[in-house]
């Protein structure tokens, strides 16, 4: 069940905050924590918060992993500035 109250955002990047992981062990650990969301829909998640620079991909063949960016976040400003 997805809880609405919560950033998906924020646990993702509490997720990969120690270490980078592949779409199934974020998968896997999002469904202990009770969201559970279709696969392909946490792939495009996860591409955008790629295209966002919050998220780094790494491809180490077979699987691509996901690790969170250094680059601080952008305020508003700085994006609408963009």
């Amino acid at each position: 069940m997805f809880h609405p109250e919560r950033d998906l955002r924020l646990i993702i990047l509490e997720i990969l905050r120690e270490d980078g992981k592949s779409i199934s062990a974020i998968s896997r650990e999002l469904d202990e924590r009770g969201y559970e969301l279709h696969r392909l829909i946490l792939t495009g998640y996860l591409r955008a918060m790629t295209d966002l620079n919050v998220l780094k991909e790494k491809e180490i063949p077979p699987a691509k992993i996901y690790v969170a960016s250094k680059v601080r976040e952008q305020n508003v400003y700085e994006v609408i500035g963009e």
